[in-house]
């Protein structure tokens, strides 16, 4: 079982403090190694907007499915994070740029699946996503997290 301080009590999914200890390990691994590592950051978009049109429970509805399906969709040596308020963050060793894309395309399109229902009407709830690959891209752990958050916010655009 997962510890307590590791983890957040809404999604179960690893906290942040616990992505960014174990995102330095893997950027220390991928420099022994010469192995790289990417960074997905996926954010809900208008979470808030959603929030204040259906109410907390339905935002966190939204949230608990979104930690569940990134759970599954992963690696057993990824690791899934909810990073902020509406941001997850992915850890993946061992890949690079192109074998990122296309596990990112295959989250987002389980992330499409969900459909949470509010008054009888389905929410609509669409995604962002950005990623970064270590050494390829960025030349540090900060860098490599905030050039994912950078594009996840052009991929919003």
């Amino acid at each position: 079982m997962i510890s307590d301080r590791l983890t957040e009590p809404l999604t179960g999914l690893y906290n942040s403090r616990h992505f960014d200890s174990v995102l330095s390990y893997f950027v220390a691994h991928a420099d022994t190694f010469s192995a790289p590592v990417s960074v997905l950051m996926i954010d809900v978009d208008n979470l808030t907007l959603i929030t204040e049109k259906h109410g907390q429970k339905t935002a966190n509805c939204i949230l608990l499915e979104v930690g569940s399906l990134l759970s599954v969709s992963i690696r057993r040596i990824d690791i899934a994070a909810r990073y902020g308020g509406d941001e997850f963050t992915i850890i993946l060793p061992g890949v690079d740029k192109g074998a990122s894309l296309a596990a990112a395309d295959r989250i987002i399109e389980r992330l499409k699946t969900i459909e949470i229902k509010s008054h009888q009407k389905t929410v609509p709830i669409s995604f962002s996503v950005g990623i970064s690959t270590y050494p390829a891209a960025a030349v540090d752990r900060d860098s490599l997290v905030k050039r994912a958050e950078q594009a996840m916010y052009e991929s919003k655009r």
